[in-house]
């Protein structure tokens, strides 16, 4: 067997694997559009929704290269526009971490 097809294996299991723990992270999100009675959000549901593409373009642009030993077409306007998206990710999330961690002591302020 040919080490790039074990590369390209492992690609797919970290894939998989990160899928698996989005999907925590995915619930979280959908009781608070879907306005369910138990809403939990904080800034790790921000950073991990946002961030999330760019993990997903990483893994299977690797199985890509792995697979046909050349980067994808437009790997560079794509990585640039989703590590932006990711920075924000991170700029929005940290604000929100304290707020919510405050209102569920019991104190709320605007």
């Amino acid at each position: 067997m040919n080490s790039k097809y074990l590369k390209a294996l492992g690609g797919v299991i970290l894939l998989l694997f990160i899928m698996f723990l989005m999907s925590f992270i995915i619930k979280s999100a959908v009781s608070l559009v879907l306005m369910k009675d138990e809403i939990t959000f904080s800034g790790a549901v921000v950073i991990s929704i946002l961030s999330f593409p760019i993990i997903f373009y990483s893994l299977s642009g690797s199985i890509f290269f792995f697979i046909f030993d050349r980067l994808p077409k437009y790997n560079n306007i794509i990585v640039k526009y989703l590590s932006r998206l990711m920075i924000a990710s991170f700029i929005m999330g940290f604000p929100i971490s304290p707020i919510t961690r405050n209102q569920e002591n019991g104190i709320t302020f605007l």
